[in-house]
């Protein structure tokens, strides 16, 4: 099994890349931070840079039934 950080094409940078991964809004993805979804930060600021893993973001998904959609409803 790979690790999810050595597969290619795994890092989504940006509130803009993650809410196209998951097929919705920049805002509706900041509002599913609170809920739980992946997100990481560059630093502890609330200001700072984010990113997500799409192996973290799929698995959480799976995790919660939505199926291959994060991507329909966090």
């Amino acid at each position: 099994m790979e690790s999810p950080l050595t597969r290619p094409n795994d890092l989504l940078e940006g509130w803009k890349a993650i809410a196209v991964y998951c097929n919705t809004s920049v805002r509706t993805v900041q509002s599913w931070e609170h809920e739980g979804l992946p997100i990481h930060r560059r630093s502890e600021s609330e200001k700072a840079r984010v990113f997500a893993l799409r192996s973290e973001i799929d698995y959480r998904s799976e995790e919660r039934r939505v199926g291959k959609e994060c991507r329909s409803r966090w």
